[in-house]
């Protein structure tokens, strides 16, 4: 549909424009291609792949002199080592998988090596999403503080000042089942550990807007070391904040970690599920789902996410200075703006360099992004960009000629920021000015 409303628009300009990305661009470091070339360092992941499509990605080539590759275990089903070095297959499950294998060299020395696959799945509802908590129920029917390590579940619909705190989380392993029912007001767990927790199946509003940075409809701040999940997931967020020059979250979650137990296939936030806006005026930019701080891995999937009509400044998922982020499987909506104070973004990696392990993968996802940008990447390591499907990206205004769909780098930082950057099998398709890739040059500024 968005196809052929530019059809009938720009029908000079459009002409059934769809672009696939797959062209290199030898800027800065920064990678435009599928394959990696030869390197001396070894990888600790490929790129992720989509349950039940076919799945094909040679390790061999970061080694070339290495041979004999052999599986020694494997938790991906569907996914097997070619003796060439080349993980191939059909996956059927959707996780974070770990494969182990070993090769030989022409000498007869042996080297093992660790890699982590993450499998999506189809975009949608996601399937079932945890285990049941077998604790005793906590009937809850008003709003009120929540004590540490117990299963809560809320008995009817509870309402407070939408701008006020309905449920205070005060510790870790709180899970708080909503059971269908909504609450009006904030669910806020801040300066605790945060290990753990578990909001679920309802609804949550707000309405409330600030400069502060840490706050939203569902607002969560730690320092703790990550040794459980947080997971948040079949909710339906909505953040109704219209307040000019305020900044309106949905969901906020600030973890500056120290060192944690969790592997990296287990996410110390995971996102799934989530129907989640924003209204969203002049002022701060506002993100929708937004996870900030250090030392924690985030994996955000399944999630539809849209900013209403007139919105400025949506930001649809936001990583920004984690050590690591999956976002795969959501539907993000970018809605066209009678102003651009500040441009949209669908997804945002930013801050992503602490280390040089540091990494960000967005695949599998649909982005329709109107006047936005649907991808930025900016000061981050290791972010691979592939197997997204972006539609209706265009540029009304001509002072902001610089949006593209895929926007690298800083006009003051620069590309020399980004490390590692690969963008590739990517569908994109574009109306009368968009642009499919700019990357900015702190020295040239262009």
């Amino acid at each position: 549909m968005i196809a052929s409303r530019f059809r009938k628009v720009f029908p000079s300009c459009f002409s059934g424009l769809v672009l696939f990305l797959s062209f290199s661009l030898l800027c800065c470091a920064v990678r435009l291609n599928a394959a990696p070339s030869a390197t001396k360092s070894m990888p600790w992941r490929l790129p992720g792949g989509v349950a039940g499509q076919p799945y094909s990605q040679s390790v061999a080539t970061y080694q070339p002199n290495w041979k004999k590759w052999t599986l020694l275990s494997s938790s991906a089903p569907g996914l097997e080592l070619e003796s060439s070095g080349t993980v191939a297959g059909t996956p059927t499950t959707e996780g974070m998988y770990r494969l182990v294998m070993a090769a030989t060299d022409s000498r007869g020395r042996q080297m093992h090596l660790n890699i982590v696959i993450a499998i999506s799945s189809q975009i949608g509802p996601p399937g079932p999403a945890h285990a049941t908590d077998h604790r005793p129920v906590v009937p809850v029917s008003s709003c009120r503080a929540l004590d540490a390590d117990k299963f809560y579940q809320l008995q009817q619909d509870v309402s407070t000042n939408q701008n006020a705190v309905c449920f205070r989380i005060a510790g870790p392993d709180v899970h708080l089942d909503l059971h269908g029912h909504a609450v009006q007001g904030r669910i806020s767990a801040k300066a605790i550990d945060v290990n753990g927790i578990e909001i679920d199946d309802g609804t949550v509003t707000c309405n409330f807007g600030d400069s502060d940075t840490d706050h939203g409809c569902i607002e969560l701040t730690s320092e703790a070391s990550p040794e459980k999940t947080v997971f948040l997931h079949d909710l339906n967020i909505k953040q109704l904040s219209t307040v000019s020059d305020n900044a309106a979250r949905a969901l906020h979650i600030d973890w500056t970690a120290r060192s944690g137990s969790l592997p990296v296939t287990t996410p110390a936030v995971r996102l799934s599920g989530l129907t989640a806006s924003v209204s969203a005026s002049k002022g701060h930019r506002s993100p929708v789902l937004g996870v900030q701080g250090s030392g924690i891995t985030v994996e955000v999937d399944h999630n539809q996410i849209s900013c209403p009509a007139g919105s400025n400044a949506c930001q649809g998922i936001v990583c920004y200075g984690v050590h690591g982020c999956w976002v795969h499987a959501n539907r993000i909506v970018l809605a066209p703006s009678d102003h651009i104070e500040e441009t949209a973004r669908a997804i945002l990696f930013d801050q992503m360099k602490q280390t040089p392990t540091a990494f960000g993968e967005a695949w599998n996802n649909i982005i329709v992004a109107n006047e936005g940008r649907a991808i930025r990447i900016r000061s981050a390591f290791n972010v691979w960009v592939h197997d997204n499907r972006i539609l209706s990206v265009d540029n009304q205004n001509e002072s902001q000629s610089y949006v593209g769909a895929i926007h690298l780098g800083d006009p003051d930082s620069g590309v020399d920021d980004l490390k590692d950057t690969r963008i590739f099998r990517n569908t994109i398709e574009l109306g009368q000015r968009g642009v499919v890739v700019f990357a900015r040059d702190r020295k040239s500024g262009g």
